[in-house]
């Protein structure tokens, strides 16, 4: 497809459309993939299922734009299907030509006939996504453990182990099919691979990587980085953790203890974790851990409200009716997530239908993936003004419903 103003929009289907969009999002990102030969090996053999659109100028490729299906993760540990965004870049030299708007209309459209109950993206810039009806629906932080002030009980030695690359994969894919995290997406197998360090053709790796067993089962995965250094001749290094996942908070606090008791090793750092991480929790002196960079992460653009809020769990039984305003995509006209809406739950489970009931409680599209995962209370919404309470009590009635004893973790950068 050919704009008025001559860009050409077109699916990536050759490795030569494949360097276009790799030398294009380079720019865009302000930075090149470490891997970059390999990715574009390991990418080259996925383009069937990974949606690369890219933007050409004559013989430029000046904007790109990824999607993908994935699983979001509802809570109480139910996936629904939605469409993941990434990698969405414009050339300076072709800003506010609509390159952003024809990939993400386009897009959008194509997810919701497919049956996706959501779109999905990680944003590098907070103002851009939310005339698509995209919004904040979870949050990160990045820690910092001073370890001489923080030791945790080591977990048993015959626990934990380390491993190659392929056993690390092995272990990674199975820990996440036990994950339960609301707000937790599923992870790219480049991704994967990546993490493991078996991408083919990959350089010199610095990664350690361990594996947590109980009773010969895995229980979770570290990888972590060492940056050695010593001051006045005493060992002061920092060891960086790339992933750390547990099946529970006993398995997260093992993998914590490990990462902590490390020689030589007086800080641990990690970023892009939960804002309730164990390890937030567990040191006797709370300026053991410096929280900071406390951030939005996962962006959610609902289309199927009643598939969402059914597959959900409830802590207690009720009812509650949603008046939900979605403009569409850039205001074109009322969305899919546009109407009124009745959660009915009772032991656990929940239903979710369309409505001519009155409403409890109104809110934009934007806030209703954020409302979904309770990534914070209703109550707190209302207080700010992005919910509206429009009968008395509803408030608490709905933080009573949605309250979910984890907070809501992307889990996954993609």
């Amino acid at each position: 497809m050919t704009d008025s103003s001559g860009i050409d929009f077109q699916r990536v289907t050759t490795r030569e459309q494949l360097v276009g969009f790799q030398e294009c999002a380079s720019i865009g990102f302000q930075s090149k993939l470490p891997d970059a030969e390999q990715w574009l090996e390991a990418v080259s053999a996925q383009l069937d299922s990974l949606d690369h659109r890219v933007a050409v100028d004559g013989a430029r490729t000046v904007g790109t734009f990824l999607s993908f299906d994935q699983e979001l993760t509802a809570v109480g540990g139910a996936r629904v299907p939605v469409r993941a965004v990434s990698a969405v870049t414009v050339l300076p030299t072709h800003r506010r030509r609509g390159i952003l708007g024809t990939h993400m209309r386009e897009c959008l459209a194509t997810a919701l006939a497919d049956g996706a109950a959501a779109a999905t993206l990680i944003a590098a810039e907070h103002a851009i996504y939310g005339r698509y009806g995209f919004g904040q629906s979870t949050e990160s932080t990045d820690l910092r453990i001073a370890v001489d002030r923080g030791r945790l009980p080591e977990p048993p030695v015959d626990e934990v182990r380390y491993v190659g690359g392929e056993d690390y994969l092995a272990a990674s894919i199975r820990i996440r099919e036990l994950l339960d995290f609301p707000g937790r997406v599923s992870k790219l197998d480049i991704n994967l691979r990546r993490t493991a360090g078996v991408l083919p053709g990959g350089g010199p790796d610095e990664t350690l990587r361990v594996v947590l067993r109980r009773a010969g089962e895995v229980a979770g995965v570290l990888a972590y980085t060492v940056a050695p250094k010593w001051t006045d001749s005493r060992p002061d290094s920092t060891l960086k953790v790339t992933e750390l996942l547990g099946v529970d908070a006993a398995a997260e606090r093992d993998l914590w203890s490990f990462a902590m008791s490390i020689d030589w090793v007086l800080w641990v750092e990690a970023s892009q974790r939960p804002l309730d991480d164990i390890a937030t929790t567990v040191p006797v002196d709370p300026r053991t851990v410096q929280p900071s960079n406390r951030t939005d992460f996962l962006w959610i653009r609902p289309f199927d409200v009643p598939a969402l809020f059914s597959a959900r769990r409830y802590a207690a039984p009720g009812r509650l009716v949603l008046d939900v305003t979605d403009p569409g995509f850039e205001g074109a006209g009322p969305g899919p997530a546009h109407g009124r809406f009745l959660i009915s739950t009772d032991g656990g489970a929940g239903t979710c239908t369309p409505t001519d009931e009155a409403a409890d409680l109104a809110l934009d599209v934007t806030d209703l993936g954020r409302l979904w995962l309770s990534d914070e209370p209703v109550a707190r919404r209302v207080a700010v003004g992005s919910v509206r309470e429009l009968s008395d009590g509803a408030a608490a009635r709905a933080d009573l419903m949605l309250f979910s004893p984890r907070r809501a973790w992307a889990v996954e950068m993609f």
